[in-house]
């Protein structure tokens, strides 16, 4: 219990460094930490992540200049599909497959807000300015970091269990 209480407060910490310290960092200000903690948390056994998940969507909504439920639809679905995939799909829970997940989670992430904004667009709900602030060089940036960042909170759980050498190197029969 204590542990899911944490992790709450860790988000809305990154939530709060996000809107207010990170935002001034140029390299910084394009990175959503949030996202890095639900992904993360969308690779272990237990099904907090959900709740981490709708806890990091809303709170990023509440200070997003997007419409309500645009983070929290797309957070939603990113982690639902990478704790999917990871579990069910991806049987050896290799490094190379994590990473690759986690791209794929990030990118899937950005486009289902862009989707968002479009259709919002069209349904001429959103105005036409904010389609030109997502732009691929800031995701493939923000991509690059969180890789770095998960790569190093992925490595340090499975040191921590001792099974890096069952990482790195498949061990054959």
């Amino acid at each position: 219990m204590i542990k899911k209480i944490l992790i709450i407060l860790g988000i809305l910490s990154a939530v709060i460094l996000q809107i207010s310290l990170f935002s001034a960092i140029p390299f910084l200000n394009k990175v959503n930490f949030v996202l890095f903690i639900v992904l993360y948390l969308s690779t272990r056994q237990d099904n907090f992540y959900i709740l981490a998940a709708i806890f990091g969507g809303a709170a990023l909504d509440f200070y997003s200049s997007f419409t309500f439920g645009t983070h929290l639809a797309a957070t939603l679905a990113v982690v639902s599909f990478i704790n999917y995939a990871y579990f069910k799909i991806l049987v050896g829970h290799r490094f190379l497959s994590f990473i690759i997940l986690m791209n794929i989670g990030i990118f899937s992430y950005h486009l289902l807000l862009w989707t968002a904004v479009l259709t919002l667009n069209f349904l001429k709900i959103y105005p036409r300015a904010v389609i030109l602030t997502l732009n691929f060089r800031d995701i493939f940036k923000e991509a690059v970091f969180l890789t770095l960042l998960l790569s190093a909170a992925y490595l340090a759980f499975k040191i921590s269990q001792k099974k890096i050498k069952e990482i790195v190197i498949p061990i054959r029969n």
